[in-house]
């Protein structure tokens, strides 16, 4: 009876080091830059329902200004086309994420991709290149 437990623990064991094993791990892809003023990260992860990728941006200030709200114009620009645009009001944390949906992208063609933010707030502009983390 103990040699039936032992092999029945022994198989079932096995098959659950085969199913992790041959489970898909979600990679998540880094975008990271840092300015004068602004510093910004922009990931990318698989969706749960397998089809496209989620894509966060965090713009974060870090100048010399911490204590003033700041309204914002962003642009991500993605091999020098507009990928995501608009205008958000950065106070309290000094820190904004925007979410979305990337339905046609793959991992394989955003490990390729150039990323710059380009950010306008009270008369000035800064651009920040982000590259890939590795």
């Amino acid at each position: 009876m103990n040699i039936r437990k032992a092999i029945a623990i022994f198989l079932f064991v096995s098959m659950l080091l085969t199913l992790v094993a041959c489970s898909p791990e979600k990679q998540v892809i880094t975008f990271k830059g840092v300015g004068k003023n602004w510093q910004s990260t922009l990931q990318f992860s698989p969706r749960d329902s397998g089809r496209g990728m989620v894509k966060e941006y965090t713009i974060k200030y870090i100048g010399s200004n911490p204590d003033k709200d700041k309204n914002i114009s962003y642009q991500f620009m993605n091999n020098d086309e507009k990928s995501t645009n608009g205008t958000e009001v950065v106070s309290g944390s000094n820190e904004t994420k925007i979410q979305g949906v990337c339905s046609n992208c793959s991992i394989e063609s955003i490990q390729n991709d150039k990323w710059e933010l380009i950010i306008q707030w009270e008369n000035q502009t800064e651009k920040i290149k982000m590259p890939i983390q590795k």
